[in-house]
């Protein structure tokens, strides 16, 4: 009789509601499940933010993007700009890609962002519970998702090239410490690298954290990734220099300030500017 009163006890403990089940264990799905539910409750309210500040001067306001026209998203342009030193190709064309679909619809543009964001906090995640436990990097993971710092990046359409250009070096990061490299990963793991550093020039630094990474974990590889990344930063500097020729620190000659009317947008001022490297 004692040993089913206790059968039914455990049963019914079993069947009771509690909300530490839903962390505890902590499983890597459950991880990523609360991470994208806070994610969303979180960010939710800016899918419906209008254009602000720079996001009319990059956006509405800039006729290259209007058509999706390749050779003329890696010229120079608002994003690739001596006056700035910046060279975003991927970020134009990013752009480009969403105003095709939605035009002046802001919700789109939000939309895209958020996820990336979310994402992002998913796979670096999946990165740091490689190195770290899975409690840790989760707590981690929740305060790279929520903290304020991330607020302009996540709420100003104008800044997606940061949750982009995150996109591309965390995914190559997430590849690289997979001990079960072949050719076609490699390969893949260098192009993310490139597109993160054609994205926003600080994707230099998950370059060198790949290749920290192989120097450290992976000494048999160092070597072949080594030339990859020469090969990497190679291309960025031909297409920067040689295709379009935008300096990294670009200086307007004061005595040249003309204004340029013949690209209609705001900033042709500046981009009607004489520079020299």
């Amino acid at each position: 009789m004692d040993g089913l009163l206790k059968t039914v006890n455990e049963i019914e403990n079993e069947n009771e509601f509690s909300f530490k089940n839903f962390f505890v264990p902590l499983t890597t799905f459950k991880a990523i499940t609360w991470i994208v539910i806070i994610g969303i409750i979180v960010y939710a309210n800016m899918l419906f933010n209008g254009f602000v500040l720079d996001d009319k001067t990059y956006i509405i306001l800039n006729p290259d993007l209007h058509t999706l026209n390749l050779l003329t998203l890696i010229k120079e342009n608002i994003f690739n700009s001596n006056v700035t030193g910046q060279y975003d190709p991927i970020a134009a064309i990013y752009f480009a890609y969403i105003y095709s679909m939605t035009s002046d619809s802001q919700f789109l543009y939000h939309f895209f962002q958020v996820t990336m964001h979310v994402t992002n906090a998913c796979l670096f995640f999946l990165v740091l519970k490689k190195v770290i436990d899975k409690k840790t990097s989760f707590f981690l993971s929740l305060i790279f998702l929520i903290h304020p710092i991330q607020t302009e990046a996540v709420s100003y359409i104008a800044a997606t090239g940061v949750v982009l250009f995150f996109l591309f070096g965390i995914l190559a990061l997430l590849l690289t410490i997979n001990n079960k490299l072949n050719t076609k990963r490699i390969i893949l793991i260098n192009i993310l690298l490139v597109l993160s550093l054609l994205t926003k020039e600080t994707g230099i630094l998950f370059l060198f954290i790949v290749l920290s990474y192989h120097f450290i974990f992976q000494k048999g590889k160092r070597i072949l990734f080594i030339i990859l990344g020469f090969i990497d930063i190679a291309i960025y500097l031909f297409m920067r220099f040689v295709s379009t020729y935008v300096c990294f620190d670009g200086q307007i000659e004061k005595d040249s300030f003309r204004p340029n009317f013949s690209k209609p947008f705001a900033g042709s001022l500046v981009i009607g500017a004489s520079v020299t490297c």
